[in-house]
């Protein structure tokens, strides 16, 4: 999809636009799940917002793919130094409800984190796992 170059492109407005965007590719959109999922890492706060609100909308067309996004989701966002790409990741699984079960270790780690928000955050996308 043509979309997709745009989740690198420099300006934070283009990458939010595209991050949006993506939700109306549907089927299209499920082998490249993982490009939408990077984004919850977005040092911009908008973008990673826009990748919160849209991923939900894409799994019926991306478990599969959401599956192999574990690793990255596990060690690369819920890890980052930076509580707000935690928190934005957090907020994702919690959307995934029922179909992120496959993170709820990662999440479980997280309830005991030095930051309230992010503990807050682990116990809520649990309530939605379990």
């Amino acid at each position: 999809p043509a979309v997709l170059p745009l989740l690198s492109w420099p300006e934070p407005d283009v990458r939010r636009v595209a991050v949006e965007a993506t939700r109306f590719l549907g089927c299209e959109l499920g082998p490249h799940l993982k490009d939408v999922v990077g984004m919850l890492g977005d040092p911009d706060r908008r973008v990673r917002a826009a990748a919160v609100k849209t991923l939900p909308n894409l799994l019926p067309f991306g478990l599969d793919a959401l599956a192999e996004c574990q690793a990255e989701v596990h060690d690369t966002l819920l890890a980052h130094s930076d509580s707000e790409i935690r928190l934005s990741t957090l907020e994702a699984i919690r959307m995934f409800g029922l179909n992120a079960k496959a993170y709820l270790p990662a999440v479980k780690e997280l309830l005991t984190h030095s930051d309230p928000a992010v503990r807050r955050g682990a116990l809520e996308a649990l309530k939605a796992i379990e």
